[in-house]
């Protein structure tokens, strides 16, 4: 039986404690997501199209991806494995629950402050060589190294960044947590992966082929 919003709740860290390490921060994260729950309007199961974005609906007509850009594919498959961890109990271990909380900072752009916070001093020293100590943005001075969404923290993957220019925010920031554009995002994400029944055929884990897709759209083009 997939586990509830109400157990899941009450397996994360209390998200008022101060003194929460940074991967329970990232933990906490999960908690923006199940306060949505309720709060969006009955979910309606979106048709499938082979010419349109399976997360989004955009029209596109790519052989090489079925998605119309990399933030609906990392939102889709954000999605699907939760939705398949709530299906399985995984959710309810603090690894997956740290993997989830960061992938979805990261989809709500407040960057990977968990990977981040482990970044190798020599990788940070190698970034700061190749950039003159410069943000590699904007060219002033250098404050902080972010990684640019990688799965790892290797110098090809992190960048030279000034305050103006990070985009990595803390955990559970409130002014960015609460905003309207992030609050609009976790309603959207909240509809789908707490739905009883997969919205889009790009939602259910068990049953998304998108190899066919990309078939469907070769054989009608």
């Amino acid at each position: 039986m997939p586990i509830s919003t109400t157990e899941l709740r009450a397996n994360l860290p209390n998200r008022n404690n101060p003194s929460l390490s940074i991967d329970d921060q990232a933990r906490c994260v999960l908690h923006l997501l199940l306060d949505q729950v309720g709060e969006a309007e009955a979910p309606q199961i979106s048709p499938s199209d082979p010419f349109r974005c399976p997360n989004c609906d955009t029209e596109t007509t790519s052989l090489a991806s079925p998605y119309c850009s990399e933030k609906c594919k990392d939102e889709a498959s954000f999605v699907r494995q939760l939705r398949a961890a709530l299906a399985n109990g995984l959710i309810l271990t603090t690894e997956k629950q740290n993997v989830f909380g960061e992938r979805l900072w990261w989809l709500l752009e407040g960057g990977l402050p968990l990977r981040e916070s482990r970044i190798p001093e020599a990788a940070k020293r190698q970034v700061a060589k190749r950039c003159g100590s410069k943000c590699e943005t904007c060219g002033e001075p250098m404050t902080a190294v972010e990684n640019i969404g990688s799965g790892c923290n290797r110098p090809l993957h992190l960048r030279a960044v000034c305050p103006s220019c990070s985009q990595t925010k803390e955990f559970m920031d409130p002014g960015f947590s609460t905003s309207h554009q992030v609050v609009e995002v976790l309603n959207q994400l909240a509809e789908r992966v707490f739905a009883p029944h997969a919205l889009r055929a790009c939602d259910d884990p068990e049953s998304w082929d998108w190899r066919a897709v990309i078939r469907a759209r070769r054989s009608a083009g």
